[in-house]
């Protein structure tokens, strides 16, 4: 036996290698935002002679005769901060050029969980979950006017259930996963720095097919290395399409491909047989 014949035998009887395979959910119409709000306590209304140049929305808040700001991203006039309903937000309607682009993260699997073959599901546990949260971290945005806004957010996923990520001959074609989240605020961008681990704690993530939902909304009241922060709270509401999920065609659009396939064999076989009898 030659070495090539050796070597391929060898590479045909020895198991297949398990090698690390990532997705990303990531994708380009995402719509929602993440924000902290009242933040930042101001006695002179922003933006006017005497106060802060303030990007981000701002309203005056009677109940503490102040103003105060959300700080938020992405950015949007088509954003509806809910959470400040009562008041009117004044430099709404400032706009990120990218606001539909989004990261959420990825997911991450062993490749040789599965065979490539058919119908496959990879339940949790089989796979890992990353969230992302540099798309909404003001620290590094450009409205993080005279570092008045230098935090980042820090977002993990815990109690992931659902029925998981479902392959069609090795291709994704749903991701149906619940994740509790938990948001993080650190200042200056240094976890040893948060404004207290675990500020922000309520909030849900649902993926279902190739749509995802953030939602995360509580008000809190403490002491940070800002300073007292009173009813501070953040809302994150976020959605989108994830593109790395490959569409299944409907059984209509099955039915309809099988038949145009078959219509182009029968117009071949009519040519095929009309050559021969020319023959």
């Amino acid at each position: 036996m030659n070495a090539f014949a050796s070597t391929l035998g060898f590479a045909l009887l020895a198991p297949f290698a398990v090698h690390a395979a990532t997705v990303g959910l990531s994708g380009t119409d995402g719509s929602g935002y993440l924000a902290v709000v009242n933040v930042n306590n101001e006695s002179v209304e922003p933006n006017t002679p005497g106060g802060k140049p303030f990007d981000y929305p701002y309203y005056f808040d009677a109940a503490q005769n102040s103003w105060v700001t959300i700080v938020a991203e992405k950015l949007s006039a088509g954003s509806v901060y809910a959470e400040e309903s009562a008041y009117t937000v004044l430099n709404k309607t400032l706009t990120d050029p990218d606001f539909a682009d989004f990261n959420l993260g990825s997911l991450g699997y062993a490749d040789g969980a599965f065979t490539g073959v058919g119908t496959e599901v990879l339940a949790p546990g089989q796979f890992t979950l990353t969230l992302s949260a540099d798309d909404y971290s003001p620290m590094g945005s450009a409205h993080n006017t005279g570092g008045e806004f230098s935090w980042t957010y820090g977002i993990t996923a815990s109690n992931i259930s659902g029925a998981g990520l479902t392959f069609l001959n090795g291709v994704l074609t749903s991701i149906d996963v619940v994740a509790d989240i938990k948001v993080d605020v650190f200042f200056g961008g240094f976890p040893a720095a948060a404004f207290n681990p675990g500020f922000f704690e309520a909030g849900g993530l649902t993926i279902s097919g190739n749509q995802f939902a953030f939602t995360v909304n509580e008000s809190v009241s403490q002491s940070t290395v800002l300073g007292d922060l009173p009813l501070a709270s953040i809302a994150f509401n976020r959605t989108g399409t994830i593109d790395a999920v490959t569409a299944v065609p409907e059984p209509s659009t099955w039915a309809m491909m099988l038949a145009g396939v078959a219509g182009l064999l029968v117009v071949a076989g009519g040519k095929q047989r009309g050559r021969n009898v020319m023959s």
